[in-house]
């Protein structure tokens, strides 16, 4: 974690505001252990919230990413042309 690799470096973190000081020998420890557990647990909430609506979105249908841009017939078109060994990707751009 970020507190993790300030301690490491020799850095304290203090919220002045929250009086928060990761230097305090216990209460310091204790908070950022806090810490790494309350965002293990966002974290973890998170990716579940999302293969969830995932799984309910594949449920009603719905397919993610983004509409292929060319369709089947265009692609069976360039594959014919590039079967064509004069033919190179280059000339089949302008064409």
């Amino acid at each position: 974690t970020l507190l993790d690799d300030l301690k490491k470096r020799g850095i304290t973190f203090i919220a002045i505001k929250d009086r928060i000081d990761t230097n305090a020998p216990v209460i310091g420890e204790i908070y950022t252990h806090l810490m790494a557990i309350f965002s293990s647990f966002e974290r973890n909430r998170n990716i579940e919230r999302t293969r969830s609506g995932l799984a309910a979105a594949r449920a009603r249908g719905r397919v993610g990413g983004r509409k292929p841009s060319l369709s089947e017939e265009d692609v069976k078109q360039i594959r014919i042309l590039l079967a064509d060994p004069e033919m190179t990707v280059g000339a089949l751009l302008q064409s």
